[in-house]
């Protein structure tokens, strides 16, 4: 689920809900019996005009030109992998994320934003 509309920590609260849920059940059902009756969903049908379509062109023309104007280094970090941070009992995600705001801070002199609920 990693960047999808819905972050990490959303799934693992609903995970960690539902296998306390069944365990506190013993493995049997004790909720209500009924289930209800549900809308279908219906298909969205979007008219695009020409004034719409001209605006999604042009904004991939920007998109375009910014993105063949990357400059782009890769480099392999090797001291030491996802082993060590496990045995510190920090989440590979979690490390990665208080590296980028740690060299945020540095270069910067004060936090970044970040949206990473993890």
């Amino acid at each position: 689920w990693e960047q999808a509309p819905w972050e990490a920590m959303v799934m693992v609260s609903m995970c960690y809900y539902i296998d306390q849920t069944v365990k506190s059940m013993e493995g049997k059902w004790k909720g209500s019996t009924g289930v209800r009756d549900l809308i279908w969903p219906e298909e969205l049908v979007f008219v695009l005009d020409q004034r719409i379509l001209n605006d999604i062109e042009q904004a991939k023309q920007q998109y375009y030109k910014l993105a063949s104007d990357v400059q782009l280094a890769s480099y392999a970090f090797t001291a030491f992998g996802k082993s060590l941070i496990k045995k510190k009992k920090f989440h590979p995600d979690i490390f990665v994320q208080l590296a980028l705001q740690l060299a945020y801070y540095r270069f910067h002199g004060r936090p970044g934003c970040c949206y990473d609920t993890a």
